[in-house]
């Protein structure tokens, strides 16, 4: 649960979930957050006899936003292709239309896509010259920072992919299926395998 000046902000239930809470407020103010988490028979309560894990694990944030900003930006490599779709959701329809840039350092992309405002989605692909696949022994990844731009709006997401694809395969010369890296076959030698 969450107060703020002693004002319920809301409440979130459920363990390792992401949770958040519009605060509406600007200047000094308390914060407070209450979580339980008295044990259950219904909760997962560590891994295979390893402890307890409990509380709040991830760092909480405190993030200014406009208008409109960005929910989620989600990149889907293509190896086969050569190519990752983008797919950004904003919080809610543009209020007016507005500019989505694509910037990348590592690969030197720049590409800029308008969403028209009532717009709440925009997917899009975009060609990766001579991929840097990852790989276990080589886990590259491209940066990528993605901005949304407008009149008055404006918000910004530093992230990255990796150009990689995890799918099943046979065995060369069986008909033993196996689970492949970037269409090669990888051995899995897994925790209680």
């Amino acid at each position: 649960k969450a107060w703020l000046d002693g004002k319920k902000l809301g409440e979130h239930q459920g363990g390792y979930t992401p949770f958040e809470f519009e605060l509406g407020a600007t200047g000094k103010h308390d914060l407070v957050l209450r979580v339980d988490d008295t044990p259950h028979k219904f909760k997962l309560e560590g891994k295979q006899g390893y402890g307890r894990a409990a509380g709040i694990w991830q760092t909480i944030y405190l993030e200014a936003r406009s208008q409109n900003f960005f929910k989620t930006v989600h990149f889907t490599p293509d190896i086969d292709k050569n190519e990752v779709t983008v797919n950004a959701a904003l919080d809610a329809p543009a209020a007016k239309d507005l500019k989505l840039e694509l910037l990348s350092k590592t690969n030197g992309i720049s590409i800029a896509k308008k969403i028209r405002e009532g717009q709440k989605e925009i997917a899009f692909d975009v060609k990766i010259d001579r991929p840097h696949l990852w790989s276990l022994d080589d886990p590259y990844l491209y940066e990528v920072k993605v901005v949304l731009q407008g009149d008055g709006i404006g918000d910004t997401v530093s992230t990255y992919f990796g150009m990689r694809k995890i799918s099943v395969m046979k065995l060369p010369g069986t008909n033993y299926s196996y689970i492949a890296l970037n269409n090669k076959p990888t051995y899995l030698e897994l925790t209680l395998d």
